[in-house]
């Protein structure tokens, strides 16, 4: 079988290979039930269900309850009869044969996996590209410049795992490499381009100026 990704059409095809692989031959699966039949005032008294077969269970009343004489059965229900009161097992058929019925337990376990797999799927983040806030290699390191923003003179700092510092005046300031070439500092954003020696911070207003490395 060709591989599927959709959890519930692989499900569905697995459950059609089974169903292809069980026996043909109508053999029609039994359930049981278990009833009560009471022979109230030691009158006859009937339990109408269909079957396939009846077994006395337990015996509830004190007055005897042996088959053929205080108790039987036909294919339409139970008899009781002399005081007798018990529980009886009822086979009845399913209405399936045990093909369908082991199809439709097949059928509905894939089913529910395959649900519970698309829920997982639904909830599992998407993977992170690792690249996305990752700088390249020509802009990490120690830089010093003017920003274009504020004019003031500083010290630029990107590590390889995309964290910024600021070194102004005293203060050191958080940033952040963003995706492509893309980062921010505090809440201004900027578009860095590779220049000789070092690189240009260019201001979402269009304002630039260029950063060198530190020696």
């Amino acid at each position: 079988m060709p591989f599927i990704k959709h959890p519930l059409v692989r499900a569905v095809c697995v459950a059609q290979s089974l169903i292809l692989m069980l026996p043909a031959a109508p053999v029609f699966a039994a359930s049981t039930k278990t009833i009560t039949c009471d022979s109230r005032d030691f009158e006859r008294v009937r339990c109408d269900i269909s079957n396939k077969s009846v077994r006395l269970k337990r015996q509830l009343s004190v007055s005897s309850c042996r088959e053929g004489r205080d108790w039987g059965y036909d294919k339409r229900g139970v008899w009781v009869d002399n005081g007798c009161e018990a529980e009886f097992e009822v086979t009845q058929d399913s209405g399936l044969s045990n093909g369908e019925a082991a199809a439709a337990i097949i059928i509905g376990g894939l089913l529910l996996g395959a649900l519970a797999m698309g829920d997982d799927d639904k909830k599992a983040p998407p993977a992170a590209s690792s690249s996305a806030t990752t700088p390249p290699n020509w802009a990490v390191g120690g830089f010093r410049g003017r920003n274009p923003s504020t004019q003031k003179n500083e010290e630029l700092t990107i590590e390889r795992n995309g964290q910024i510092k600021v070194f102004r005046q005293g203060l050191t300031l958080p940033g952040q490499w963003l995706s492509g070439q893309q980062l921010s500092i505090q809440n201004d954003i900027f578009r860095a381009e590779r220049i000789s020696g070092g690189l240009r911070l260019i201001h979402a207003s269009g304002s630039s100026s260029d950063y060198f490395l530190l020696d």
